[in-house]
C-alpha cells in the first residue's frame, strides 16, 4: 500500500530545512516538509503559520517579525506531521 499522494517530503531521504533568502523584507523559503503540512515559523516570541504545497514547499514574508540589528534571525520551523527545521544564525556584516 502507498502512502497518500502528497503525504510524504518531496525528497525523503532529506531533512526539512527553512533559509532566509531575502533581507528586505525577510522572506522564508522551506523545503522538504510534508505536502500540504501546516507549519508554524517563530521568532523570537512572533509566530506566523504557512502551508507547504503538495511537494513540502513554502514561501512567505515576515513583515512584522522583530529582526536583531546585527546577525541573522534564528528562525524556527515546527510542522503540523512532524517536520522541523532551523535556520542558522550568521553575522551579518556592516
Amino acid at each position: 500500500m502507498q502512502p497518500p499522494q502528497g503525504a510524504a517530503p518531496s525528497h525523503p531521504d532529506a531533512p526539512a530545512r527553512v533559509e532566509l533568502i531575502g533581507s528586505s523584507p525577510p522572506v522564508v523559503r522551506g523545503t522538504n516538509f510534508r505536502g500540504d503540512e501546516r507549519v508554524t515559523l517563530a521568532v523570537g516570541s512572533w509566530n506566523r503559520t504557512a502551508t507547504a504545497d503538495s511537494s513540502g514547499s513554502f514561501t512567505v514574508r515576515l513583515d512584522a517579525a522583530p529582526l536583531p540589528d546585527r546577525g541573522t534571525p534564528v528562525v524556527h520551523a515546527i510542522g503540523s506531521k512532524g517536520s522541523r527545521a532551523r535556520t542558522l544564525a550568521t553575522p551579518r556584516l556592516t
